[in-house]
C-alpha cells in the first residue's frame, strides 16, 4: 500500500484528535458532505441500473481533519476517490436535517418548521438575509412568520 494512503488510512484511528478549528468546520463538513455524496451517487446508480430507484438519504459523514486532508489529496491526485470507501470514513447513520438549510431550500414555512428555526440559531447570514426578504415582501402570512422567527432567531457564529 502507497505510504501515504497507509497513513490516511491510519488517522482514522485517531478520529478524536482531528475536530476542526472553527475556522474550517464548514469545508471539512463540506468535503464529508462530497465524500457521502459520492458513495449515495454511486449506490443510485447500481440502484436504477437494477431497477430499483431508491435514493439512500441515511449517509451521513462525522466531519474531522481527515476530512479534508483526503480531499485535499484527491484533488491533486494524489490518492483516488476509494478512499472514501475506507471502513469509517463515512458512516450509515441518520441525520437531522437542520431547520434551516430545509428553509434555504425552500421548504414552506409551516408551524413545525417555524417553531424550529425560532429555537435553532441561524448558521449564516444568508439565512437571515432570506428571511428578512421575507418579512418584507412575502404574503401577510408569511411576514409574520419571518418576524416571530426573525425576534427568535440569532447568528450561531459571528
Amino acid at each position: 500500500m502507497n505510504s501515504i494512503l497507509f497513513k490516511l488510512r491510519n488517522l482514522g484511528h485517531f478520529s478524536s484528535l482531528l475536530y476542526p478549528p472553527a475556522s474550517v468546520v464548514d469545508a471539512a463538513n463540506s468535503a464529508a458532505r462530497k465524500a457521502a455524496s459520492f458513495i449515495s451517487s454511486g449506490k443510485n446508480e447500481r440502484n436504477i441500473v437494477g431497477g430499483g430507484s431508491h435514493v439512500d438519504t441515511s449517509i451521513r459523514a462525522g466531519a474531522n481533519m481527515r476530512h479534508l486532508i483526503v480531499e485535499a489529496c484527491v484533488a491533486r491526485n494524489l490518492v483516488d476517490t476509494s478512499a472514501y470507501f475506507w471502513p469509517g470514513y463515512v458512516s450509515s447513520l441518520p441525520v437531522e436535517i437542520s431547520p434551516w438549510s430545509m428553509f434555504m431550500e425552500g421548504a414552506p414555512l409551516n408551524a413545525s418548521l417555524i417553531n424550529s428555526l425560532i429555537k435553532t440559531p441561524a448558521s449564516s447570514l444568508a439565512e437571515i438575509e432570506k428571511l428578512y426578504h421575507i418579512a418584507l415582501n412575502g404574503s401577510e402570512e408569511e411576514k409574520s412568520a419571518a418576524a416571530n422567527i426573525l425576534c427568535g432567531a440569532s447568528v450561531s457564529r459571528g
